[in-house]
């Protein structure tokens, strides 16, 4: 017999990847599964879902600066000239 805990099932992988493609919902359940989940295994993947989350946001809100500043100094180069 082993002494490891049971591990997750590929349908609770599955509904939780799921559950992290909905928008607002997946950073409640990424904290709640990161901070308050049942055994250290749910706690891992909440972590690493918040982890990946964060990390993407990021890049998504420095990307998106930067192609603002680009295109906002381009901006007075399209307008008509009066």
């Amino acid at each position: 017999m082993s002494d490891e805990a049971p591990s997750t099932s590929l349908q609770k992988y599955l509904l939780r990847l799921l559950i992290l493609g909905i928008p607002v919902i997946n950073v409640v359940a990424a904290v709640l599964w990161g901070f308050a989940g049942r055994n250290e295994e749910t706690q891992n993947f909440g972590r690493a879902a918040l982890t990946v989350i964060v990390v993407f946001g990021v890049l998504t809100l420095i990307s998106g600066l930067v192609a603002f500043t680009f295109l906002s100094s381009r901006l007075f180069e399209f307008l008509p000239q009066g």
